[in-house]
């Protein structure tokens, strides 16, 4: 099960859930796996958007749903809160945050970062989060 930066997201929890962390979680998982479902996140990404404009990025899925440029900055969000609970600074700025939270309504063209950026973010944050839970034991 990986819940790393999403424990407090979860509706159904398992029992016992709230006595766990996610750096308990992720220490849970082999150093070795959690690193490659990072990798395969960051593969997948660039397979999927490298191409999209931020036009595109911002166009919401017919019946509901949040833009790809929502999903992808919620991805980074996330990825502080794991930042965090392993010991490293957060990335995001407190707006980034806020636009971009598990919650918040879909972005708009008024307040959305670009998507370039969000993926350039995105990939600047993979090397160090390998390398902090390379030193994980």
């Amino acid at each position: 099960m990986i819940l790393a930066g999403c424990n407090k997201h979860y509706k159904i929890r398992p029992p016992n859930f709230d006595s766990f962390n996610n750096h308990l979680i992720i220490q849970k998982m082999k150093n070795k796996e959690t690193i490659s479902v990072f990798q395969f996140n960051n593969r997948v990404l660039h397979m999927n958007l490298d191409d999209i404009s931020h036009e595109e990025s911002l166009a919401a899925p017919q019946g509901g749903g949040n833009s790809l440029n929502w999903v992808i900055g919620h991805m980074l969000v996330s990825r502080d809160d794991i930042f965090e609970s392993i010991g490293m600074p957060r990335l995001c700025s407190a707006e980034l945050t806020e636009n971009y939270k598990r919650g918040s309504r879909n972005i708009s063209p008024d307040n959305a970062t670009n998507v370039k950026e969000l993926i350039r973010m995105f990939d600047e944050s993979q090397k160090p989060l390998v390398d902090k839970i390379s030193e994980l034991d």
